[in-house]
């Protein structure tokens, strides 16, 4: 995309739709409560989206500096040249592949869910205990390719796209959250896990921050919108992480306000999952499903679809 063209707004959504992807949806209910609670979960976000925030100005004090666009790869080159550069590139690289393909095939994933086995057809194999079918590796493929030339070469409609899906994904995950709270007969629950001591239970969820909002600092990649400006791009990368840090804690609440009814509690739920299947194994999908009906999960469908979009 161009970025003499890029306003706030679609910075903005660069950087918040980059932090959220399928693993805000998929976490909650397998990283974050077995291992923190919501209150534990909570506690760490924010206590990493500060230090997030800290790093956000890290960023904005060399973008200040250099005025090239290209981000970290192009501050740790004219910093540090080349060699260190070469190494920063490979590391990035690897950051943003180990996410790829968890984004890439969520669509694949919504698809059983929404129509079922449509689109288990072709050849099939197993690999680490999930099938793999040819059909959805097909349109896997398919829809990479639509994103990648449609960001490439149709500027002006992506960034429409990205705007309306990172607002969309915000709008719709505070409406499901405040609906789900309102129709839930527990409310909110499940604080803390009894087996480590409470503040070993933080620092687990804080060693996953800076994989949970990577990408915050891809305004840093379009310094030259921000050359006679540059306070601007600290605003919105904290804009950003701040946005992001409401996604991952109001979809690890919301991950609690039900539970099927053979069990006692959310906990109880929760540390069932592994012996558990279909949307009872997501308690995200679970919950708004219970609350909603179908018309809930294609409502969540969509959310997610706006957070594949825009990361």
């Amino acid at each position: 995309m161009d970025q003499r063209r890029l306003t706030p707004l679609t910075l903005w959504a660069l950087a918040f739709g980059c932090c959220i992807g399928w693993g805000s949806f998929m976490m909650p209910g397998m990283t974050f409560l077995p291992n923190a609670g919501t209150a534990g979960t909570s506690t760490a976000i924010i206590l990493g989206a500060l230090v997030m925030i800290l790093m956000a100005y890290n960023y904005h004090f060399v973008m200040q500096r250099i005025s090239a666009a290209g981000g970290v790869f192009t501050f740790t080159r004219e910093l540090f040249g080349a060699d260190h550069a070469f190494f920063c590139a490979w590391f990035l690289w690897i950051a943003y592949v180990s996410l790829l393909w968890a984004n890439a095939t969520a669509v694949t994933l919504m698809g059983r869910n929404l129509f079922g086995g449509v689109l288990q057809v072709g050849f099939h194999y197993e690999f680490a205990g999930y099938d793999v079918y040819g059909g959805e590796v097909l349109v896997t493929i398919l829809l990479l390719w639509i994103f990648g030339v449609l960001f490439a070469r149709a500027s002006s409609l992506a960034k429409v796209l990205v705007k309306v899906a990172a607002v969309g994904l915000f709008v719709g995950v505070v409406f499901l959250f405040v609906s789900a709270v309102n129709a839930s007969p527990v409310g909110l629950n499940f604080y803390f896990v009894d087996d480590e001591p409470k503040w070993i239970q933080i620092l687990m969820i804080v060693a996953l921050i800076p994989w949970a909002f990577i990408g915050f600092e891809t305004i840093s990649q379009y310094t030259n919108e921000f050359k006679e400006n540059s306070r601007r791009a600290f605003a919105l990368m904290v804009a950003a992480i701040i946005c992001a840090a409401v996604v991952y804690i109001l979809m690890t609440c919301l991950a609690t306000l039900r539970f099927p009814d053979q069990f006692r509690s959310s906990i109880t739920y929760i540390k069932s999952l592994d012996n558990l299947t279909g949307l009872w194994r997501v308690p995200t999908f679970f919950v708004v499903t219970e609350t909603f009906g179908s018309s809930g999960l294609w409502i969540l469908c969509a959310v997610i679809s706006s957070a594949l979009i825009t990361s």
